[in-house]
């Protein structure tokens, strides 16, 4: 028995796990907009999602970062929380991100 034997059932049960929790949420990640619009099960169920898949999980933080950033009425301090949402998603190795953020730095000179 090898020592990777057990991982297509481990990925298999994650998928799965992650299906159900899909379908009891009614949206997918991208649609969820408010944490105050979830019900206490709906919000449960995201952690659980993002801590199942990590990846999927900064993203999501990427995005709501990057959400928030957009909502800011000053200048300054939007400026400075780009720089560190832009770093952020350099350092996160997701590469749509990283793009975004190589677009974002290219536009400030």
């Amino acid at each position: 028995m090898s020592k990777h034997s057990g991982y297509p059932l481990r990925a298999r049960c994650n998928r799965a796990l992650a299906g159900v929790v899909f379908a009891t949420l009614g949206k997918d990640l991208s649609t969820i907009t408010s944490i105050a619009n979830l019900t206490t099960i709906q919000y449960i169920q995201r952690e659980l999602l993002m801590d199942l898949y990590p990846r999927l999980g900064e993203g999501y933080r990427l995005k709501t970062l990057f959400k928030e950033y957009l909502e800011m009425e000053e200048p300054e301090q939007a400026k400075a929380f780009l720089a560190y949402g832009c770093d952020l998603a350099t350092d996160s190795k997701i590469q749509p991100f990283m793009d975004a953020a190589k677009s974002r730095k290219a536009h400030w000179s």
